[in-house]
Order: structure tokens, then sequence, then C-alpha cells
């Protein structure tokens, strides 16, 4: 009965059912109160819900209760790691490996949590053997290919940590079927529907709450640092990357009289539809946020989407973030960012094309937003003029200043990107031009991206 009950809050998680996959997990620990595996998936289905807390909490449970699981070390570690409690989820990884040698996603895990130093590290060479074993699978070669690289940039390995950048691009890029000139083909369109005139035309029409805060630009320009400094603020709540704007995008083919979908649909949108779309968009942030008078949205791709945005919401917030093109795109492609969210990271020419895609379309919204509605905020500024650009960024918010801000480093929060370790130092400067250490690699994506 026990494996039926959960594999059905499995299945009731992986659905979103979220609080179904509760009840049945603690139908379990009814039942029997030290089932470590019941423990393990409902911290899953806790921290899916942001109950934080108590999803640590079960983790820890899951792990006195059946100490062996090997899994659950793992998920505890990358629960800690993301609200910045390394040391600890170092030594989760460590137990998950010592449980289980070949186990890669504690492997990865004990990778990205630990600064390398020396190229001869002893858990460097042991996940390079596992890297080395023919019956890898190719996610799994994937996975340590992004983590090794990362290691080897530590100890200033470049081109090792390049070989290993290639190998783990060459293979994602391999299981996507993408076409860069499609996304290409998006932005323009968007560019020749959001003109002048449309957005004067329909102005006025969407929620007049101030509650969003949007934080877009190209992935890793500094769209997690930003986020983190103004989540420090007491009236701020950050709610990471959300889908919510593109999937009202995707909702105007339901609206429009013409049935065209988005962008196309958009100058056929009545008054009453901005409306509902713009609260429909501040209630799931609200959902989130609680009693927050102001939440962040940091999908930075909805840079796509200012122009919807400003007819939907027009008093969000909104900071875009810059950052040097040769050190965003070569971060871009040091991360695997999994199979579909970034589909243009695992090709360098790709990479340069789309980044050029996304200047032309932030070059549009220039002419064509209200000027000062955007908050432009360049990664290296901030990084030399750290305290001025933080003020910057709460003014722009219509927010008192709180010196909390300056020590965003020690906010207790989750960090669901690539940036988690990052962002619990203080500011530093060591990724302004970074992408000098592999200057010899990059003529493709230098030529692709142009001017």
């Amino acid at each position: 009965m026990t494996p039926d009950l959960l594999a059905r809050a499995l299945s009731q998680r992986d659905a979103g059912d979220l609080a179904a996959a509760e009840a049945t997990c603690r139908e379990v620990l009814e039942r029997q109160e030290d089932d470590g595996e019941a423990q393990r998936i409902l911290a899953t289905v806790l921290y899916a819900g942001r109950r934080y807390d108590e999803a640590l909490e079960a983790f820890d449970a899951a792990v006195l209760a059946d100490s062996r699981n090997a899994r659950a070390h793992r998920q505890r570690g990358e629960a800690l790691a993301q609200h910045g409690r390394l040391t600890e989820a170092e030594a989760s990884a460590r137990t998950a490996l010592e449980l289980q040698p070949d186990y890669v996603g504690a492997a990865a895990l004990l990778i990205a949590v630990k600064r390398f130093s020396d190229a001869h590290d002893d858990d460097l060479e042991r996940i390079e053997s596992l890297f080395a074993r023919d019956d890898l699978a190719t996610d799994d070669r994937i996975t340590l290919a992004f983590a090794l690289a990362k290691a080897y940039d530590n100890v200033r390995d470049y081109d090792r940590a390049f070989a290993h950048l290639e190998i783990g691009n060459r293979l994602r890029r391999a299981s996507l079927d993408y076409d860069v000139e499609r996304d290409l083909r998006f932005l323009r369109r968007i560019a020749a529907i959001f003109d002048r005139p449309l957005l004067e035309r329909l102005s006025g029409n969407g929620t007049s709450s101030q509650l969003p805060i949007l934080i877009v630009g190209m992935p890793r320009s500094g769209t997690t640092l930003v986020e983190q400094i103004l989540a420090s603020h007491p009236q701020v709540y950050g709610a990471g990357e959300r889908l919510d704007l593109h999937d009202l995008a995707t909702s105007v083919a339901l609206l429009s009289e013409s049935r065209l979908g988005y962008p196309e649909g958009v100058p056929d949108l009545r008054r009453e539809h901005l409306a509902r779309i713009g609260e429909a968009y501040v209630s799931r942030l609200k959902d989130l946020g609680g009693a927050a008078p102001h939440v962040t949205d940091k999908a930075p791709l909805n840079f796509a989407h200012l122009g919807f945005l400003r007819l939907v919401a027009p008093e969000a917030r909104v900071i875009h973030c810059t950052r040097n093109p040769l050190d965003t795109c070569v971060s871009c492609y040091s991360i695997d960012f999994g199979f579909a969210s970034v589909p243009c990271a695992y090709d360098l020419t790709e990479l340069g094309r789309y980044y050029a895609g996304y200047a032309e379309l932030m070059e549009h919204w220039q002419r064509t937003l209200p000027e000062g509605w955007v908050l432009d905020v360049n990664y290296e500024e901030l990084v030399a003029n750290f305290e001025h650009e933080a003020r910057r960024l709460v003014e722009h918010c219509g927010l008192a200043w709180d010196d909390a801000c300056l020590q965003f480093h020690e906010a207790d929060r989750a960090v669901h990107t690539a940036s988690f370790a990052q962002v619990r130092r203080p500011v530093y400067g060591s990724s302004v031009e970074r992408w000098r250490r592999y200057e010899s690699h990059l003529g493709p994506l230098v030529e692709a991206l142009g001017a």
C-alpha cells in the first residue's frame, strides 16, 4: 500500500496538485512516522509550494529516518545551497557521494558549492574519472561537463574548462529542435506590432496596480543580483523567474476578435481585456507575495513583452539589466539551462545572433516606450559603484531607502537560478571581462554579434 500511495503523491506533485500530494504523504506518515521516503517526497512538495522552512525540516526528517538515502541527502543539499547554506550543502553532497559514488547529481552539486583552488584536487580527479566512464548516460555527461568546466575555471585552466563547455553544449544542442531564425522573426514581429501609435491608442486601459517590479534582460546579465538587492528591502517580495506574463500573452488569441495570437491579436483587444489580463497578472504575483506592497518578477526574457506589459500594467516598475555582450554570452554558454528555457545558449553563433536580436528589440523599446519607464542598470557600473546604483534601483521602484539592500548577500530567501552561490557573497568584480579568459575560442560568437 505504501509504495502505491507514494507513487500517487509523486503523480499529484508532478501534475501541480500540491495540496493533494501533501495530503497523500501525510497519510503515509500517519501510519509510519519514520518513513524516510515519504518525508523526502513531502519535502519536495513543500519546496515546490515555497514553504521552505517546512521543506527543510522534512528533508532533515528524511535523512534522519533513512540515513542511507543518497537522493534525500542530495536534495537536502540543493535546498540548503539555494538558501545560501553552502557549507552544509557541501556536506550533504559528500554524504550522497559516499553512499553512491557514481551519483552524478551529487557530484554536480559538490562542484557547484565548492570553490576549487587546485587542479589536482581529489574531488576533481574523482569526478573526472566518473565523467570518463563509457556507460555514462548522455544527460549525466552533459551535467558533469558543465560542472567540470566550472571547476577548471576556478583553477584557471581555461582551455580545459572551455573543452568541457564545448562537450556539454554540443550534446545539449543535439537534443534540441531549435531554430534561432524562428525566435528572431518573433522578436521582429513584436517590434512591428507594438509601435508608438498602438501604444498610444491602447494606453490607460490596464490595471493601476504598482505591485509588479519586472527585471528583464538577457540571462546572466545581473538579473539575480538586482532581484536579491530589491528583495532585501522589507517592502519587496522576490518571486524569482515567473512565466505568468508569457502565459497571459498566449491568451490573446482567446480574447481578440480576429482570434489572432500574440502579438498580432493585441491590436484587437478591448479595454476590458487589457484590464482583465493586467489584474490576472497582479493576482498571480500577489498570491506569491502575500501582503508585500511589491513583488519582483525576474524572468529575463520578459524583455520581449515590455510593450504588452505597458498596456496591461502601466504602473509596473521595469528594470533592464545590461552587461558586456561577450561576458553575457560566455556566461550563458557556461550554464546548462535545461532543454527549453534558453535554447539559443548552446551554440556560439546562435547565441550571438539571438543577442543581436535582443539588442535590436531593446532599441525599439527605447524609441517607443515612455522615457524613464524602464531603468537601465549596467552590471559593470553596479559592481564599480554599488551603493549609488542600488539607491537608483530602490528610488526607481518608488521605495524609501533601506540599508538592508546593501547586505543583500545576507537575505534569507531561496535563490533558484545558477547564481545561487554568487549572490551569497558581497558584490565582487571578478566576473567583469571574464570573456577574456576564453578569447581564443570565441571567434564564432564575435562574428555573430557583429557591431
